[in-house]
């Protein structure tokens, strides 16, 4: 196994564990926009180790269910009843840790990074037809992939228009400054509340609120985007995901 190998295995592990942090995760969030296969490699790891850790959970129930067996008194057999109700409760027990462990895996591996990365996207520009004019410095950069010379351009809001302020927050996503992101993203939805960047802010400004905790702000927004069905963005927010973002919520408290 060579050490391009050993470093892609030591990156998945630390994603999975959470521990990649700041300037490592973003690049490694961008190499698997870049690397389909690392995040389908990605997919795989995640499922074995939900296996190994659902089998863990049985075979910690079934050792709980002999102690449980073995720790019940003989009941004499005119009892029948009784020695039944033994049964029944141990069985009962059972299920019960079987539910709480499973609950409980399902829970713990839901994260606010593992929500933003199943549904984040880069934003695509349409593409620009010969001889069009490219209408700012931010879309040119923009279409270069060039993100971090975006933030680091002297930004003035009066003189960005709404496209140009909407991909300036993109950028900062891009990027990993999700505080600026949102301020962007807000300016934009200020400047134009009728463009198909209003759409598209919206959507993006809900995976920023998951990605920093701020699961009501995040709520709130695709809680508006499912309730418009001629929104941009509709398809994208099922009920599954607002329940994966609203038990991210309860776990954080």
């Amino acid at each position: 196994m060579d050490n391009s190998t050993n470093d892609r295995e030591r990156l998945l592990l630390l994603y999975l564990d959470g521990e990649l942090k700041g300037d490592e995760e973003e690049m490694f969030l961008q190499r698997m926009k870049d690397e389909p296969s690392l995040k389908e490699e990605l997919d795989h790891l995640r499922i074995a180790r939900e296996s190994v850790r659902l089998l863990g959970i049985k075979n910690k129930v079934g050792s709980i269910h002999r102690e449980m067996m073995n720790e019940l008194p003989e009941v004499p057999q005119r009892k029948p009843v009784r020695k039944l109700v033994s049964y029944t409760l141990a069985a009962a027990a059972v299920l019960f840790a079987i539910f709480i462990g499973i609950r409980t895996y399902t829970n713990s591996s839901i994260s606010s990074g593992q929500l933003y990365t199943d549904h984040f996207f880069s934003y695509e520009l349409s593409t620009s037809r010969g001889g069009e004019p490219i209408s700012s410095p931010v879309e040119q950069l923009y279409r270069q992939k060039n993100y971090k010379a975006i933030t680091t351009l002297p930004l003035s809001e009066d003189s960005l228009d709404v496209k140009s302020k909407f991909l300036t927050g993109i950028s900062f996503m891009e990027t990993g400054d999700f505080a600026k992101a949102d301020l962007w993203l807000k300016k934009c939805l200020t400047a134009d509340n009728s463009s198909v960047y209003k759409d598209a802010s919206e959507y993006y400004l809900a995976l920023a609120g998951i990605h920093e905790k701020k699961y009501d702000e995040a709520l709130e927004w695709l809680h508006k985007i499912q309730g418009d069905p001629r929104h941009l963005y509709h398809s994208k927010v099922s009920d599954h995901f607002i329940q994966e973002v609203e038990r991210a919520k309860e776990l954080k408290k």
